[in-house]
């Protein structure tokens, strides 16, 4: 027989500070990537179209997705937590840059010819990362269910 007195009911704790700790896991989440995004920028995708001369002069530089940086500056990340869901979302929120990345990312035409071809990031970051995305989150709430012993 157990004894009442020894016995210890967490779950209400538990069921108390579940909204934080999906919300804070959601956070890691966002934060690896915004950070996987970032990266990319810089490291350069090899499968991004090179720069046309024309830009390259313009810009003097090679690199798509910089400029002076404000761009990739911009990336930032958003999560939402409500009682059922946690969602995250990457991107450039709030400014003109937010148009540019879309231009970037799906390219653009003038005249049904490509002006800028497009070079996804967003997409393929969080295609690519998905898999790692879902472990972050699982491993975050294993810690928080270990906190009250289930």
């Amino acid at each position: 027989m157990i004894d009442s007195s020894q016995s210890k009911n967490n779950i209400p704790k538990y069921l108390q500070t579940l909204f934080d700790a999906r919300h804070n896991a959601g956070v890691k989440v966002a934060m690896f990537v915004e950070k996987e995004t970032v990266d990319r920028v810089i490291k350069q995708d090899k499968s991004w179209t090179p720069l046309a001369d024309e830009t390259k002069r313009r810009k003097k530089s090679t690199k798509a997705w910089i400029d002076t940086g404000s761009l990739y500056n911009e990336i930032s990340y958003k999560v939402a937590s409500d009682n059922q869901t946690t969602n995250t979302e990457v991107g450039i929120w709030d400014s003109d840059n937010g148009y540019i990345a879309r231009c970037l990312e799906y390219g653009t035409k003038k005249g049904g010819i490509t002006a800028i071809p497009a070079r996804p990031l967003f997409r393929p970051v969080y295609d690519e990362n998905l898999d790692k995305t879902v472990r972050i989150f699982a491993s975050e709430m294993a810690k928080h269910l270990k906190k009250y012993q289930f």
